[in-house]
């Protein structure tokens, strides 16, 4: 009973939970030792309230992460993940670093805690990190949907997705860009499930293509064919890797076959071809010769001229060179015989003229007088200027080839080159002008008839429009065309003239009467609205009827008209607003009916079908709301019911068609699925065969009412056999496996319960070894058992681990145990045995630094951060100053290892070294 007294445990060490929570309460977490008091109680109390009040006062991440994770109380792990979602959320403070909080998420294996918390990390980064490591398509969903991410990071998001459900689920949610995106994705995904039917179809075409070039025989023309086939061939096998193998080697050995046969056929076609090339060749060459010597003569003729111009001397010799040394050219190229007798020829011609000088003088001087006149006159800008230019400009052109000929020789040719000029300068604009013109002048004598209708039938307003638009006309036509048309445009310039006249002379008066009956219709209304609406139509129609006389008594009339009109129609327009409305929706709903049959009539024609069957569900809703729409008026419903009838006829038509094509390729799947069943092979490559044929099967279209399931009933019934028979394998398969799975699922278990009563690291490390080496022994089981093995393996592998941290632990704290026994049995005289030591500390035991082992106390004491006696405060204080001197000039840091060493080596033990050494073990036992 005294030694209880005397030696009582202290508080958290108390067997009572009250005592042991309120040493929880007591102890201060900032000091060293307290922390690993409470550490153990925090993990190791027996008491769960204990457990969660220590956990509480640490409030630390990493402590309620290894609560939540090893902690036996239900209640604990569900506190410690309720802290520990609100640490990450930022609803509660844990000393939880960002740096911390990334490095959790990223290593935390909770799946369920991190889809919890996913979108409430205030992370985007990390959120983003997050949702495509834990990869779940409701989590993409949620994200792009419902969080609060960037739009940026909804779309790198969305560029993961590639399901067409699941896009066509998001394009129902999202709306701008996003929606944008997901609807390009959409359409890029029907397009990739589309490209290997139109690029068979394209090959296909192309090999058609080149396949008839065998019915031709130009070789220029096959060749160049033959070219622009092989260019498309080459741009379209570029993606022929997406065909099935069969119909790829199909292909690419038929087109092989036609080059082949092409080239066998083309080989005398090709000879000849080449012959007639020689030919165009040499006629070619012979051209060439031609327009050369034909320079040449040219630049001897303008030598002549210019030394004509300047009024040089011709120097004869040199001419006779020049003349003599073409004609022998002529002699010794290649050239036909007209050519060449033209060249000699000419060059005679040439030589001859070369004496009639004065001639030519004059003819040079009456060419710069033409350009002088040519250059005043200016470019046309509108059809007006061109009238005023153009007898001259005609004139010049005249004379000037009128010249030409005089002379019979090339003129200079700087006088040449700028008549040239300014001759393209004008005809550019002249000829744009003048085609204008004609058209006009062509619309003028068109619309003629068409006026002397309108005059004869008494069509005024009519006649006075178009007289109007052609007298705009008429001013812009040349001298030329006026006189042509002239007889005619006087006729109804008179005629126009009587036509206003008459005009005038009794509208006026007649409105006079009109609008005393509308005055009267509108101030005395009927009783019937129809008829009402009826008689103020009738007046409006004969008002419209006289025309305009044009003067200001007729714009008052109007007026006042128009205000009795209106006011003589109110009866009766709210009682046919109602119908005309009603018969007017049901009229336009219909026309937007047969548009949109038209349109989708149009596309059958002009382009290929992506998807029947949303065609024929479009086309089956538009005839039901054909059918559902109401009455229109009498007088176009034979109209709209024929377009509608005739609309349908081509669309029908079009999916019937369809239908007949959709059964026939069914039938022939059936007929491969039928000759599938009855081959011997491998019932796996069977069964992959026979859902190749399935997938084909989806791709075909509905072959018709009664029809497609039919086919369908008979093409299964070749199918199911075969399935059933693959399941029966397949089954006997999973049974091997599963039956493997639970023999490891044991063993693995076992392994498990053993790390318990395990002491030696040695063991616990065998027993890793054999866990690991389970997984390379499951061959065969399905990727959910084999992923739960490889989960209870790293949880064998992680509890083993943390056992022989444990145990390493343990030992550690052994040594300093046996290291602070070895003291005290040396302060009591006793023997101690320093060989099981390390070196260090044994040469330690040995020495005598002559330190004072009270200062490196001190010294220990500060390093670990521990308080010292009340006593010790003033020389606390010394001995602090002096370290901190020490670290600050001479670079000097201590640590508790070293003073350790500094401490044993302090001279003999004596009975007051008992204190000292009690207040350093907590140092380094715990």
């Amino acid at each position: 009973m005294i030694f209880s007294k005397l030696f009582r445990k202290k508080k958290w060490q108390s067997e009572k939970v009250s005592e042991r929570l309120a040493a929880v309460a007591e102890l201060d977490k900032d000091v060293l030792a307290n922390k690993s008091i409470l550490h153990e109680l925090a993990f190791n109390d027996g008491d769960e309230k204990v457990r969660r009040a220590t956990l509480e006062k640490l409030n630390d991440f990493a402590l309620w992460w290894q609560a939540f994770r090893n902690d036996h109380s239900d209640n604990i792990k569900r506190n410690a993940e309720r802290i520990i979602i609100q640490s990450l959320t930022g609803v509660r403070d844990t000393n939880l670093d960002a740096k911390l909080k990334v490095q959790f998420i990223e290593q935390c294996n909770k799946t369920q805690l991190l889809e919890r918390i996913v979108f409430e990390l205030n992370d985007e980064a990390l959120t983003l990190s997050t949702i495509e490591r834990l990869n779940k398509d409701v989590l993409h969903f949620r994200a792009i949907t419902e969080s609060t991410l960037s739009d940026e990071a909804k779309l790198s998001l969305l560029a993961n997705i590639n399901d067409m459900n699941q896009l066509k689920k998001l394009a129902k949610k999202l709306n701008g860009s996003l929606l944008s995106h997901v609807e390009q994705k959409i359409e890029k995904l029907k397009l990739d499930a589309e490209k290997p039917v139109k690029l068979e179809k394209q090959i296909r075409l192309v090999l058609a293509q080149l396949n008839a070039l065998k019915d031709k025989s130009d070789f220029s023309v096959i060749a160049e064919k033959q070219a622009e086939i092989e260019n498309q061939w080459q741009q379209a096998v570029n993606d022929i890797d997406i065909l099935e193998n069969e119909v790829k080697t199909e292909l690419l050995a038929k087109h092989q076959k036609i080059v082949e046969t092409l080239e066998r056929i083309q080989a005398p076609l090709k000879a000849q071809w080449q012959q007639q090339q020689a030919a165009e060749l040499l006629t070619q060459e012979q051209q060439n010769h031609f327009e050369q010597i034909s320079a040449e003569l040219a630049a001897v003729e303008s030598k002549i001229t210019q030394s004509i111009a300047d009024d040089s001397e011709i120097e004869q010799s040199q001419l006779s060179n020049d003349i003599n040394t073409i004609t022998h050219k002529c002699n010794e190229v290649s050239l036909n015989d007209t050519n060449r007798i033209e060249l000699l020829k000419r060059a005679e011609t040439i030589f001859n003229r070369a004496n009639q000088i004065p001639k030519i003088k004059q003819s040079i001087l009456l060419a710069k007088g033409l350009l002088e006149k040519l250059q005043q006159v200016p470019i046309p800008q509108d059809l007006t200027s061109l009238n005023a230019i153009q007898s001259e400009f005609k004139q010049l052109k005249k004379e000037w080839q009128h010249n030409l000929k005089e002379v019979g020789i090339s003129l200079p040719t700087d006088i040449a080159g700028e008549y040239d000029r300014l001759i393209k300068l004008r005809d550019n604009a002249i000829s744009e002008f003048e085609k204008q013109q004609r058209q006009i002048f062509n619309q003028i004598r068109r619309k003629i008839p068409e006026l002397e209708e309108l005059i004869k039938q008494g069509k005024f307003n009519n006649a006075f429009g178009l007289y109007k638009k052609m007298t705009f006309w008429y001013a812009d036509l040349n001298d030329y065309q006026k006189n042509q048309i002239a007889r005619n445009w006087e006729f109804l310039e008179s005629e126009m003239e009587k036509l206003k006249e008459l005009q005038m002379s009794f509208s006026n008066p007649k409105k006079q009467e009109l609008l005393a009956d509308i005055k009267k219709l509108a101030e005395t209304p009927l009783v019937d609205p129809t008829e009402q609406a009826h008689r103020v139509r009738l007046l409006r129609s004969n008002w419209q009827s006289l025309g305009h006389a044009g003067d200001d008594q007729e714009n008052e009339l109007n007026e006042e008209f128009n205000q009795f009109c209106e006011a003589a129609f109110v009866p009766c327009r709210e009682h046919y607003k109602e119908l005309e409305d009603e018969r007017q929706a049901n009229l336009d709903a219909k026309l937007l009916i047969i548009s949109q049959l038209e349109t989708l009539a149009n596309n059958l024609k002009s382009s290929e079908v992506s998807s029947w069957k949303d065609l024929e569900s479009v086309f089956v809703k538009l005839t039901k709301l054909w059918r559902e729409t109401g009455l229109i008026d009498r007088d176009k419903v034979s109209e709209i019911n024929n377009r509608y009838q005739a609309i349908l006829k081509p669309i029908k038509q079009a999916i019937t068609k369809h239908h007949v094509s959709n059964e026939q390729a069914k039938q022939a799947l059936i007929k491969q699925a039928q000759e599938l069943a009855a081959q011997e092979m491998d019932l796996t490559q069977k069964s992959d065969k026979l859902k190749g044929l399935q997938a084909k099967w989806k791709t075909v279209g509905f072959a018709g009412k009664g029809t497609d399931q039919k086919l369908w009933n008979e093409f299964r019934a070749v199918n199911n056999p075969i399935f059933e028979q693959r399941d029966n394998d397949k089954k006997q398969e999973m049974d091997a496996a599963n039956e493997l799975f639970d023999t490891h699922m044991a063993m693995l278990s076992d392994l498990k319960h053993s790390i318990e009563d395990v002491t030696e690291i040695n063991e616990l490390r065998s027993i890793i070894d054999q866990a690991e080496q389970s997984l390379t022994q499951v061959k065969g089981v399905a990727k959910p058992q084999f992923e739960k093995l490889r989960r209870i393996v790293l949880s064998i592998t992680k509890i083993a681990d943390e056992a022989i941290a444990e145990r390493r632990a343990k030992q550690e704290q052994q040594i300093y145990v046996d290291l602070f026994s070895a003291v005290e049995a040396l302060v009591e005289g006793k023997a101690a045995d320093l060989s099981q030591f390390k070196s260090s500390w044994q040469n330690a035991f040995n020495m005598n630094s002559k330190q004072d082992r009270h200062q490196v106390t001190l010294m220990m004491e500060i390093t670990a951060g521990l308080t010292s006696p009340e006593v010790d405060k003033a020389k606390r204080n010394e001995v602090q100053m002096e370290m901190l001197s020490a670290k600050m000039e001479q670079g000097i840091e201590y640590n508790v290892q070293e003073l350790l060493e500094s401490w044993l080596a302090s001279g003999i033990f004596t009975e007051a070294d008992i204190e000292l050494l009690t207040r350093i073990k907590p140092i380094f036992i715990s």
